[in-house]
């Protein structure tokens, strides 16, 4: 007998057609989450922090450094988190807008697409009035080489060096419109290298140079015209590379090279079934690791799956989830969801109501050496007394009914091993087959050994 041990993450949904798989790759992955590698571990339950008091959903939130607190927008009410409890900041936003700040000489300046920029004072917890000859209607906002910069349509505004306050000085400020190969709006403003960069839906550009105005030294470099920004809230900057969603899938762009897709094919079936009427309620964020991006997919109107990607190991996976708006506060991961309060995503405490599963094609039997699968191995461990991980199998890849092999739900006090019996020997045709472990609750899969036969 021999036995064909294979790490579980290796590979993990790099999206290659299951056919073409290789031995230690997955093709379905829900609701599992590979951050201890190499094991895969079932997401943990989001804890309740607070309620805005706010019915509609929650739509941005602003973490405001160092960590001191966060600013949350739900119905049209801008709310201060400061990690027990909410109190209100400023009202009368739009009931479908959604904020951005960026940092400047101490404090923070924002725009919501409506107004003109204001300024909010992190020691006071107060946004002030319109600045005075400030653009309107801005979408975006960021810090880059000492002004403050705010696009709205085709226009990239910018503010006096190290002078947030003061978009007046000629000489020393102006608007530049950024046109691109397809006259679309901006999408997104953010930094990557040193040079601001500004996605529209199918291209990026970045803005070269120090100096604005007729005899500045500034430039605008079209980089790209096969990816763009689809969703503004989408884009994220990660150890120095950027990370959107396009209209192809996730894009990466680290600077000195053209922006290349990472998520074909594996995304794809997300990409295809986008609900593109709601994307600006897309969301993303990052704890400096993993990208998380929250889409709507088919009919719903509302954010419904959450992709991962970690940044590290290349790899993907993807968790049901209903988040309307996420940021890291205190390296922890929050989320706000279309109930109007806040979360605390992927806590400890155990549970027995997520549903999850993975998928593995495996080699059931070699027919030319008439050697055939005997039974599966696996280590694993069961968290929760309602948990519970059923392992089954199909001697297909592309279709069939699976065939249960064992349910366990017995709790365990550390890593225990099934050995699964597999008979395949009645199977004439099929060398390849898939195996299904899946489950619902607490419950990690540390590794599965297959162990054959010959006949």
């Amino acid at each position: 007998m021999s036995k064909s041990p294979f790490p579980i993450y290796s590979g993990l949904n790099n999206g290659t057609p299951p056919v073409q798989l290789t031995e230690g790759q997955l093709s379905s992955v829900v609701n599992l989450s590979p951050v201890e590698l190499p094991s895969l571990k079932v997401i943990e339950k989001d804890s309740e922090l607070g309620y805005t008091g706010a019915v509609q959903a929650v739509r941005s939130i602003f973490v405001i450094d160092p960590d001191t607190h966060i600013l949350v927008l739900a119905g049209t009410t801008l709310y201060k988190w400061s990690g027990t409890a909410f109190s209100t900041v400023a009202t009368g936003f739009g009931a479908s807008s959604y904020v951005q700040l960026a940092p400047m000489t101490g404090k923070y300046y924002l725009v919501d697409g409506a107004t003109e920029v204001r300024e909010y004072n992190p020691s006071t917890s107060t946004l002030g009035s319109a600045i005075s000859g400030s653009p309107d209607d801005c979408d975006f906002i960021v810090a880059h080489r000492n002004h403050l910069f705010a696009a709205e349509g085709k226009n990239l505004h910018l503010s006096n060096v190290l002078l947030p306050d003061d978009w007046t000085t000629v000489d020393m400020t102006g608007t530049i419109i950024i046109e691109g190969t397809y006259g679309e709006d901006i999408t997104g403003l953010t930094v990557v290298a040193d040079h601001l960069v500004i996605p529209k839906e199918r291209s990026i550009s970045e803005l070269w140079g120090f100096t604005p105005g007729a005899d500045g030294d500034m430039e605008v470099v079209e980089i790209s015209t096969s990816y763009g920004c689809i969703s503004p809230r989408s884009l994220q900057v990660i150890d120095g590379t950027m990370y959107c969603l396009s209209h192809l899938g996730i894009v990466s762009y680290g600077g000195g090279m053209a922006p290349y897709l990472i998520s074909e094919p594996f995304v794809q079936e997300y990409i295809n079934t986008l609900n593109l009427s709601v994307k600006a309620k897309f969301t993303s964020c990052t704890d400096g690791r993993f990208y998380y991006l929250a889409i709507a997919t088919g009919s719903s109107t509302t954010n419904n799956v959450v992709i991962v990607y970690d940044t590290y190991t290349k790899t993907f996976w993807s968790q049901d989830a209903v988040y309307t708006a996420m940021a890291n506060y205190k390296n922890e991961l929050f989320v706000g969801k279309s109930d109007g309060k806040l979360y605390e995503k992927e806590v400890t405490a155990l549970h027995g109501d997520v549903t999850w599963s993975f998928e593995k094609p495996v080699k059931i039997q070699d027919l030319a050496n008439r050697v055939t699968l005997q039974r599966v191995e696996m280590t694993y461990e069961v968290l929760h007394a309602d948990a519970e991980i059923v392992v089954s199998i199909r001697p297909d890849l592309a279709s069939g009914d699976y065939t249960i092999l064992r349910t366990i739900t017995d709790q365990t006090a550390d890593t225990a091993m099934a050995r699964i019996p597999a008979d395949f020997s009645k199977v004439y045709d099929k060398e390849w087959g898939m195996l299904k472990v899946s489950g619902k609750g607490s419950c990690i899969v540390h590794n599965i050994t297959l162990a054959m036969r010959v006949r």
